[in-house]
């Protein structure tokens, strides 16, 4: 009896556990679940399939072994990337322009979500064992460090009835592990923007605070107004960096000043803004370009397809050099200021704590270009001072809200929305 019962055990043993390791259909590429219900619904509108689980899905024997070279993750070796939990999709090019996204966010799922929303993706032509690589993405526009998210997502330009295959892997830390769990593949078709649109601009750019002295080193470069060109394969965005004002150089790298640049992703959210940190950089002046490209090679820019914003400059000063008449002193425990909500819509409530009173301390908000949209002079007492002003006619944008006093001074940031 006991042996019967011990069979009977590790029959269900055996069952459940096949059950719960069971490998997904799409595992392999042959089982690519095609997603061509995805494309083809208009410009702007996200598709969303899914929830689809790679927590039992491996690496294949059939799975490439390119086209994942912008993976950050490592093999046991620590030298280079891999893919440990793939799973498979594929549709059909229709020639429009889409932009792919495999994350938790907007996704119904029914168990757990995949860990950190930290998702992988290769796009691919060809066909199963003969697959050529196009693009690839780790953490594509939607990746948010602060909130700890890390989505992959990138444009696919695609041609009418090409195959395209997607691989998306999870994220492997080595030591928290791998990303495993599910999640939604969207698929968003986006405006086709040819290099003679007259629209296709790289935007404006600015910087705020245009000054910064040590020990500070971070500034925020804002743009709007950009529209870059997505045509044929290779489109996108990047930021130079340089020692001189770029003046619409098409190819920065030949100008003499020329720093370096990094990406901006190739699905930017405009308008928008970023933090460049000085902490690395000698004191000095340095400019942020923004650059817009479309019909590009691996190696070189087309010159009547590239679009060039302003070079926003930041002056970068030692703390023992730092202009006087920059800045007034900036003492929270002074003078300290905090705005909520944030983002606003109509009324935002803006709270003043003095140290002291003041009765001619002036409250002024701007735009990221420097402009003046609301000036006010204030009586500020001892204490908390509440302030309500409405913001309801401002446009869309950044805005920098600011209480000076005649030796102090508070400013931060709020967003309309």
């Amino acid at each position: 009896m006991k042996k019967i019962n011990y069979l009977f055990s590790l029959l269900c043993f055996m069952t459940i556990s096949t059950w719960a390791f069971a490998q997904p259909a799409n595992n392999e590429c042959s089982g690519a679940i095609n997603l061509n219900t995805s494309i083809g619904q208009g410009i702007d509108n996200t598709i969303t399939s899914g929830p689809y689980d790679n927590t039992s899905a491996t690496n294949e024997a059939s799975d490439p072994n390119t086209g994942f070279e912008c993976f950050l993750e490592s093999d046991n070796n620590q030298q280079t990337p891999s893919l440990d939990n793939t799973l498979w999709f594929t549709f059909t090019g229709d020639g429009n322009i889409y932009f792919v996204e495999a994350t938790v966010n907007g996704c119904s799922i029914a168990g757990s979500g995949i860990n950190l929303d930290d998702t992988q993706i290769v796009v691919y032509t060809g066909n199963c064992g003969s697959l050529t690589p196009i693009a690839c993405n780790e953490d594509g526009p939607n990746a948010d460090q602060n909130m700890g998210i890390y989505p992959a997502g990138l444009d696919v330009n695609t041609e009418s009835g090409v195959q395209y295959y997607i691989l998306v892997d999870g994220f492997k830390n080595d030591n928290n592990g791998f990303s495993r769990g599910e999640f939604c593949m969207k698929f968003t078709q986006k405006a086709n923007i040819l290099c003679n649109n007259p629209n296709a601009s790289a935007g404006t750019v600015s910087v705020d605070p245009p000054i910064l002295c040590q020990p500070d080193s971070i500034a925020l470069f804002s743009h709007e107004g950009v529209m870059g060109p997505n045509e044929e394969d290779i489109f996108g965005y990047f930021w130079a960096v340089s020692t001189v004002d770029l003046a619409g150089a098409v190819d920065p790298t030949t100008v003499q000043g020329f720093l370096g640049s990094f990406s901006a992703s190739s699905t930017p959210d405009f308008p928008g803004n970023i933090n460049f940190a000085l902490n690395n950089f000698n004191p000095g002046v340095y400019y942020l370009t923004l650059y817009a490209f479309g019909n590009a090679t691996t190696t070189a820019l087309d010159p009547a397809c590239t679009f060039v914003s302003n070079s926003a400059k930041v002056e970068y000063y030692s703390e023992n050099d730092c202009p006087a008449v920059s800045i007034l002193d900036v003492d929270k425990a002074v003078l300290g200021m905090t705005v909520f909500p944030n983002p606003v819509k109509d009324v935002i409530n803006l709270n003043i704590n003095a140290q002291e009173q003041h009765t001619d301390a002036m409250l002024m908000i701007t735009n990221i270009t420097g402009q003046v949209v609301d000036q006010q002079q204030v009586n500020l007492l001892n204490g908390a001072n509440t302030f309500d002003i409405n913001v309801s006619d401002m446009p869309t944008g950044v805005y920098i809200i600011s209480i000076e006093s005649e030796t102090h001074q508070s400013v931060t940031k709020f967003v309309k929305q």
